[in-house]
């Protein structure tokens, strides 16, 4: 069964599996999704990398300002 999860539950996620590897995809409407890829080594920030190949080094709160009110699948974490 698929979970849709909101940006703060994705978070909560990616700080509780530190040194992993999520795959993740951003819910962009019914049928339409953005993948991302997202490693953090601590809870001060994280690398975010989304479909156009650029990977980001965010902080939470830019994390949550930029996917405000936003779902996601998560698909694996590696």
């Amino acid at each position: 069964m698929i979970s849709i999860i909101n940006t703060e539950e994705l978070i909560n996620i990616i700080y509780s599996n530190l040194n992993k590897f999520l795959e993740v995809r951003l819910m962009l409407s019914n049928s339409l999704f953005a993948t991302h890829f997202i490693f953090a080594k601590s809870r001060n920030y994280f690398y975010d990398e989304g479909i156009d190949g650029e990977e980001r080094k965010v902080s939470k709160i830019e994390f949550l300002d930029n996917y405000n009110n936003c779902n996601w699948i998560a698909d694996q974490i590696i």
